[in-house]
């Protein structure tokens, strides 16, 4: 894996970076955002969450292990639970809700959770066919609908050419955008659609804050655009002051074992 490529963090910065542009559209870009501005506007959200919950599946022992696919199967669930239970301001939605509380057993969704939590199996899981059985795992029981499974493919086609440098990356996700052209990006938050806006602002940006910043004027779910997009956006360095920014965010919001999962991991 190129040096770069903490996919986890990227992911991670890029919901802390998108949540505030959630609801407020008075900063116009990252530029314009001061050290205490950061960290009192700023904040982790569902995608964050719901991420820590796949690595704790993961990782039960809190570092880094041989991966068990079959008590990772058994063990998400839970984990997904614990962090509404940790975590009740996330945010999530409402499909999602209605999983954890035993209302529904399987949610059709087509919404961007499906995609958004996969970064672990991006940094952490290797081989294609093993790759394939996390991430349809992750999603099935709350994704499982037609959008969602395509979205799934795409994003796996992306991600499996990671280790390319941005630039040649670019050329390769270049091909993927214009394949959904015809995709409508207005205020929709099916993943197909997140996913689109999320390699419009990728091929749109030269470095890390770029790509965000491009996120930011696109229309749509903010926090979940730059978290696919910082996906996406790996192989950028994330400068070192945003990055500690985001860690002291991290620190303060976090579970302390959460937080120390993401640092025995070299997350953060």
């Amino acid at each position: 894996m190129n040096k770069n490529n903490n996919i986890v963090f990227h992911a991670i910065a890029g919901d802390i970076i998108g949540s505030y542009f959630e609801f407020e559209n008075d900063i116009q870009d990252l530029t314009q955002v001061s050290d205490k501005q950061f960290e009192s506007l700023f904040f982790p959200t569902d995608e964050t969450f719901l991420t820590i919950a796949v690595l704790r599946a993961m990782f039960p022992t809190g570092k880094k292990t041989k991966l068990d696919f079959e008590y990772f199967k058994q063990q998400l669930s839970s984990e997904f639970k614990r962090s509404v239970e940790t975590y009740p301001m996330g945010n999530y939605g409402s499909m999602f809700l209605e999983f954890i509380d035993g209302t529904t057993k399987e949610v059709q969704s087509s919404g961007s959770g499906c995609i958004t939590k996969l970064s672990p199996v991006f940094q952490f899981v290797y081989g294609d066919k093993l790759k394939k059985a996390f991430a349809y795992f992750i999603s099935k029981e709350t994704h499982n609908s037609e959008i969602a499974i395509k979205s799934i493919k795409a994003l796996m086609s992306i991600m499996g050419d990671i280790e390319l440098s941005p630039e040649r990356l670019k050329q390769r996700t270049r091909t993927i955008q214009a394949l959904n052209n015809g995709i409508d990006i207005g205020y929709s938050n099916d993943a197909d659609v997140n996913l689109q806006r999320a390699l419009i602002a990728f091929n749109s940006g030269d470095s890390f804050k770029e790509v965000m910043n491009e996120c930011l004027t696109l229309p749509g779910d903010s926090d979940t655009i730059c978290s696919l997009a910082g996906m996406i956006a790996s192989g950028y360095d994330i400068p070192p002051i945003l990055r500690l920014r985001i860690i002291n965010i991290l620190e303060r919001d976090l579970a302390k074992e959460d937080f120390d999962l993401l640092r025995n991991l070299d997350i953060i």
